[in-house]
């Protein structure tokens, strides 16, 4: 019964480092592009920015992506919630999954500041159904993640066949891979694979909870495989199969 007791105190002392540790990033990283888009704004309205069009256009543009950042972390943050509601359901529709990931690779190019080469080997049946708005949030997850986990340069494949009753779409990148003992807490609420030698790439640890839970929901199931060449992300939907 004393190691049951010790046992849970030190889980939910656990949980409180982790729920801490997530409060303290994402009062940071909420901060960090108000702050920004603040400074643009007061850049114009008190300091004759607005007398230089060159300088306008950069505000601008500074205060744009900033908001657009800040746009997507509330959107993250705010799938969590509702996925985990107790009247959350899916709208699953019929659509095109072949043009939706490239419509994704093409932002995805546009979008990025470090160089990364997306190639899309595909398939399978394009017509499927199932959540769009959701199913599309999954793969910009996984897209986000290998290109922010990655070097100053890196190669993500996006693969896409038919299998019995259902699909698998398969997401590769050439990133430094996950350790073999965080693999099975990689879609945990909060966990974030520790790399005590890069404290530049920020997150929450909702991403890949979110993704897991919509793959589920949706009735199908998502795995890893990761070394140090790299992280490949297989999700089998077979509920919701090619019509």
């Amino acid at each position: 019964m004393y190691r049951i007791y010790v046992y849970l105190i030190l889980q939910q002392k656990k949980l409180a480092d982790i729920k801490n540790d997530f409060i303290s990033n994402i009062s940071h990283e909420l901060k960090t592009p108000i702050a920004t888009t603040l400074a643009a704004v007061q850049g114009m309205q008190y300091f004759d920015v607005l007398k230089d069009d060159k300088k306008t256009e950069q505000y601008l543009s500074t205060a744009s992506n900033e908001l657009e950042r800040l746009s997507a972390m509330v959107t993250k943050i705010l799938n969590i919630s509702i996925f985990e509601s107790a009247d959350f359901t899916l709208n699953p529709t019929e659509f095109n999954l072949k043009e939706l990931i490239e419509s994704i690779i093409a932002s995805q190019e546009i979008r990025q500041e470090k160089p990364i080469s997306l190639t899309l080997n595909y398939l399978a049946a394009e017509t499927v159904f199932a959540d769009k708005t959701h199913l599309y949030n999954v793969i910009i997850n996984l897209i986000d993640n290998a290109i922010k986990y990655s070097a100053d340069k890196v190669t993500i494949s996006i693969d896409c066949m038919n299998i019995p009753k259902g699909i698998k779409l398969s997401i590769q990148d050439d990133g430094p891979g996950i350790a073999q003992e965080y693999q099975k807490n990689v879609f945990d609420k909060f966990f974030r694979v520790p790399n005590p030698n890069d404290h530049s790439v920020k997150g929450y640890g909702l991403g890949l909870n979110y993704v897991k839970h919509i793959i589920e929901k949706h009735g199908g199931t998502i795995a890893i495989k990761s070394d140090d060449t790299g992280s490949i992300f297989i999700i089998k939907l077979s509920q919701y199969a090619p019509l």
